[in-house]
């Protein structure tokens, strides 16, 4: 359906755009390194491969509750300007990079759809990073007045960690008690083998 093809792009659009705009800021802000962007691709990349696991779905359904605490540490990091000494603070970020990853790819993988429809499934996950790619390179810029790239998708990590945990309030929950931003990273319960 339309409305999965949309979680898929959610789903895929967050992580994406964090990676992007975390490599733009630790190598144009914090350390312009050469070859330091491969530290937060390795970890984008190494995200898909843990979540896409026999195990990924079942991490990211743990890390959904402590998502928005482990997202505390960039308030300082970000609000304050902080930017040495270098090795803690990158290490925040690429954490950050590695939970927030690994929650919405964790999420993707156990919403993968059967065989015959993987290859829409996987169309509208590459969607979904370029739109995160096309978001910092165009609208960022235009909506954000300060160089914080990295906070950049903060409002829809928020709507969806918020509505994952705290729901939609009584209008708009279905029968379940889910509501409508909800339902893009709430995992459906499996059912046992017979």
């Amino acid at each position: 359906s339309w409305a999965e093809r949309a979680t898929w792009t959610g789903l895929a659009f967050v992580p994406a755009s964090l990676s992007l705009a975390i490599t733009t800021h630790i190598t144009t802000d914090l350390a312009p390194v050469p070859l330091l962007w491969i530290a937060p691709l390795a970890v984008y990349l190494c995200t898909f491969i843990v979540a896409f696991t026999e195990r990924g779905p079942e991490v990211a359904r743990a890390l959904w509750p402590v998502l928005p605490l482990a997202c505390v540490p960039l308030v300082p990091l970000l609000g304050l300007g902080i930017a040495t000494p270098l090795a803690p603070v990158l290490t925040v970020y690429l954490l950050v990079l590695a939970l927030v990853g690994l929650a919405f790819h964790g999420t993707l993988a156990d919403r993968r759809p059967a065989p015959a429809a993987l290859t829409d499934f996987y169309l509208w996950l590459a969607l979904g990073g370029a739109a995160g790619a096309a978001f910092n390179a165009v609208a960022a810029p235009l909506l954000l007045r300060r160089a914080l790239e990295p906070a950049a998708p903060a409002p829809e990590l928020g709507l969806a960690v918020g509505q994952e945990l705290l729901g939609d309030g009584p209008e708009g929950l279905d029968e379940g008690g889910v509501g409508p931003a909800a339902r893009v990273v709430r995992t459906p319960e499996r059912s046992a083998p017979d």
